[in-house]
Protein backbone atom coordinates (compact mmCIF):
# COMPACT_ATOMS: atom_id res chain seq x y z
CA UNK A 1 0.00 0.00 0.00
CA UNK A 2 1.27 3.33 -0.65
CA UNK A 3 2.03 5.49 2.19
CA UNK A 4 2.09 9.26 2.23
CA UNK A 5 5.58 10.19 4.41
CA UNK A 6 4.98 13.69 6.66
CA UNK A 7 7.00 15.90 3.72
CA UNK A 8 4.58 14.67 1.29
CA UNK A 9 1.70 16.68 2.69
CA UNK A 10 0.75 20.22 2.06
CA UNK A 11 2.11 19.97 -1.68
CA UNK A 12 0.61 18.69 -5.20
CA UNK A 13 1.35 15.16 -5.83
CA UNK A 14 4.42 14.39 -7.91
CA UNK A 15 4.10 14.68 -11.59
CA UNK A 16 5.01 11.07 -12.16
CA UNK A 17 2.11 9.86 -9.76
CA UNK A 18 -0.05 12.33 -11.24
CA UNK A 19 0.86 11.15 -14.78
CA UNK A 20 0.46 7.83 -13.62
CA UNK A 21 -2.94 8.52 -12.33
CA UNK A 22 -4.45 10.42 -15.40
CA UNK A 23 -3.46 7.50 -17.68
CA UNK A 24 -5.01 4.62 -15.55
CA UNK A 25 -7.75 6.30 -13.35
CA UNK A 26 -11.29 6.73 -14.87
CA UNK A 27 -14.34 9.22 -13.59
CA UNK A 28 -15.89 6.45 -13.30
CA UNK A 29 -13.05 4.98 -11.10
CA UNK A 30 -12.95 9.00 -8.92
CA UNK A 31 -16.68 8.14 -8.66
CA UNK A 32 -16.46 4.93 -7.06
CA UNK A 33 -13.52 5.76 -4.72
CA UNK A 34 -15.41 9.46 -3.79
CA UNK A 35 -18.44 7.26 -2.72
CA UNK A 36 -15.98 5.09 -0.57
CA UNK A 37 -13.59 7.84 1.04
CA UNK A 38 -16.59 10.32 1.31
CA UNK A 39 -14.75 12.96 -0.13
CA UNK A 40 -16.22 14.62 -3.42
CA UNK A 41 -15.55 13.27 -6.62
CA UNK A 42 -13.79 17.26 -7.33
CA UNK A 43 -11.69 17.23 -4.21
CA UNK A 44 -10.06 13.97 -5.38
CA UNK A 45 -10.12 14.96 -9.59
CA UNK A 46 -8.37 18.38 -7.93
CA UNK A 47 -5.61 16.35 -5.93
CA UNK A 48 -4.93 13.53 -8.24
CA UNK A 49 -4.47 16.68 -11.12
CA UNK A 50 -2.07 18.45 -8.76
CA UNK A 51 -4.38 21.59 -8.57
CA UNK A 52 -4.87 20.77 -4.76
CA UNK A 53 -2.39 19.48 -2.32
CA UNK A 54 -2.51 16.49 -0.59
CA UNK A 55 -3.24 16.57 3.41
CA UNK A 56 -3.77 14.17 5.61
CA UNK A 57 -7.78 14.35 5.48
CA UNK A 58 -7.69 13.24 1.38
CA UNK A 59 -4.30 10.94 1.52
CA UNK A 60 -6.67 7.87 2.18
CA UNK A 61 -8.93 8.71 -1.36
CA UNK A 62 -5.84 9.07 -2.96
CA UNK A 63 -4.52 5.60 -1.86
CA UNK A 64 -7.54 4.71 -2.99
CA UNK A 65 -6.96 6.16 -6.60
CA UNK A 66 -2.71 4.53 -6.74
CA UNK A 67 -4.53 1.39 -5.60
CA UNK A 68 -7.06 1.55 -8.58
CA UNK A 69 -4.61 2.70 -11.23
CA UNK A 70 -1.63 -0.17 -10.49
CA UNK A 71 -4.92 -2.51 -10.82
CA UNK A 72 -5.97 -1.05 -14.45
CA UNK A 73 -2.83 -0.53 -15.23
CA UNK A 74 -2.27 -4.56 -14.57
CA UNK A 75 -5.31 -5.38 -16.55
CA UNK A 76 -3.96 -2.88 -19.84
CA UNK A 77 -1.01 -4.93 -19.14
CA UNK A 78 -3.01 -8.42 -19.24
CA UNK A 79 -4.82 -7.35 -22.51
CA UNK A 80 -2.21 -5.97 -24.41
CA UNK A 81 -0.09 -9.92 -23.86
CA UNK A 82 -3.42 -11.08 -25.08
CA UNK A 83 -3.54 -8.88 -27.99
CA UNK A 84 -0.30 -9.65 -29.04
CA UNK A 85 -0.46 -13.19 -28.73
CA UNK A 86 -3.99 -13.47 -30.67
CA UNK A 87 -2.19 -10.97 -33.74
CA UNK A 88 0.87 -12.06 -33.85
CA UNK A 89 -0.57 -15.83 -34.71
CA UNK A 90 -2.70 -13.75 -37.15
CA UNK A 91 -0.03 -12.70 -38.82
CA UNK A 92 2.06 -15.91 -38.71
CA UNK A 93 -1.37 -17.60 -40.79
CA UNK A 94 -1.72 -14.66 -43.06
Amino acid sequence: MCVFKEHNYGQPLPRPMIDFLSRYITKQDRKDIARKSGLSESLIRQVASGNMNLTKNNAHAIIMLMERSVENCGNVIDRAREDLKEYSKKLQHA
